[in-house]
């Protein structure tokens, strides 16, 4: 056997015998690589030296042996590395031992990759497309029952669908409990403006005119802007947990078991006392501001006193009273009614009553800066024609 010729050793596997027969050389040359035992015929390392055998002989016959090779039948044959299973996988196919690994197409590869990230794209796009249609649409009806309720809300503001006790709380709590934080605002705002206006004003020499610019500033926009903000986050919070509270615990449901509309009951005396409490706050902010600008001015800036007060009344007029004071009246009803719809639409549970206070001080706040634009915009271009 061990005589065996080359055609004998590729027409029928001896065993005991590798496949093919190795030149000295390239035995001598490969080593430890093949193996000699029938163990070793089916590890990878045989079907790797079998290869560089074919090729060597390939190279050393200078190919005149290729066309009997290919006659042959009986010619080892490496497996294909991979096949396709019946759910459409690439699924590895071994015999024996053998295992090649996956052999990687650059062309085709990349072909279904750019496809599949194409998909993916195309699918997040209409999943953000239908996610802002839905946002878009909770808004509109949100907005829509925001409008039914101010409307019963001024339905019944106007036959004063309202009791005079109930008011009167809701006055005190809207108004009297937000002095401390109102006062505290105006004041420090009204002295922080006059020492940046006179910084730039003792430039021009115009240091008396400072008092005039507080004035203006606090009467047309920081005095009601500033409060209905500081009213927007202590009373809009406390209305939108008192009434999400009522609405967890099934109060508002026993109201109207009662025969109690909920609107009139609840959401009317704290919009009439939003509307009474905080132009009041608003003008004891704007008169501490100014004041405080004042002594600071006259105090710490050594400014004439006589020239300064003579330029505030000179230049601040009752128009900037009168804006200010309707801006006033319009925010303490955005305040009310926001934080009396978030807390009557409020989700269950705890979690549902803290979204809801969360959205009613944000939501407040931004109707607050926006409406003001337009609201000075609109105020303005009334009294300039009066």
């Amino acid at each position: 056997m061990a005589g065996s010729s080359p055609g004998a050793g590729r027409g029928r596997r001896v065993r005991g015998q590798p496949c093919l027969q190795v030149p000295e050389k390239l035995q001598r040359a490969l080593g430890p690589v093949m193996g000699t035992t029938p163990q070793d015929h089916h590890h990878v390392r045989f079907h790797r030296a079998t290869v560089y055998t074919q090729e060597f002989l390939r190279k050393d016959n200078g190919g005149g042996d290729q066309q009997e090779e290919k006659g042959e039948q009986n010619e080892y044959r490496p497996p294909k590395p991979f096949s396709r299973s019946s759910h459409g996988d690439r699924a590895l196919h071994i015999r024996g031992r053998i295992a090649m690994p996956r052999m990687e197409n650059p062309v085709t590869d990349g072909k279904s990759r750019t496809g599949q990230t194409l998909r993916q794209f195309a699918i997040l796009g209409c999943v953000t497309i239908f996610s802002a249609k839905q946002r878009v649409i909770e808004s509109l009806a949100g907005l829509g029952r925001f409008t039914l309720l101010a409307k019963e809300a001024l339905v019944s503001l106007i036959t004063f669908k309202v009791a005079s006790r109930d008011l009167l709380y809701q006055v005190f709590f809207i108004g009297v409990k937000s002095q401390a934080v109102v006062l505290i605002t105006g004041a420090f705002t009204g002295m922080v403006m006059g020492w940046e206006t006179y910084v730039q004003f003792h430039k021009v020499k115009m240091d008396t005119a400072t008092l005039a610019v507080v004035g203006v500033s606090m009467c047309d926009e920081l005095g009601p802007v500033l409060t209905a903000l500081m009213v927007a986050g202590r009373v809009g919070a406390a209305i939108a947990a008192e009434l999400g509270t009522m609405r967890v615990t099934e109060q508002i449901d026993a109201l109207r078991t009662l025969a109690t509309h909920p609107v009139d009951y609840l959401v009317v005396p704290r919009v009439a006392a939003g509307h009474i409490a905080l132009p009041l706050l608003t003008a004891e902010s704007i008169c501490l501001g100014i004041s405080a600008s004042f002594i600071v001015c006259v105090e710490l800036l050594g400014i004439d006193p006589a020239f300064l007060w003579h330029n505030m009344l000179h230049f601040t007029h009752d128009v900037d009273v009168v804006i200010g004071a309707t801006k006033a009246f319009i925010f303490g009803g955005i305040i009310t009614l926001i934080g009396c719809y978030k807390g009557l639409t409020c989700g269950l549970g705890a979690e549902g009553v803290g979204r809801a206070t969360t959205e009613a001080v944000v939501y407040a706040c931004i109707t607050i800066l926006i409406s003001d634009f337009f609201l000075t915009m609109m105020l303005t271009k009334l009294v300039g024609q009066l």
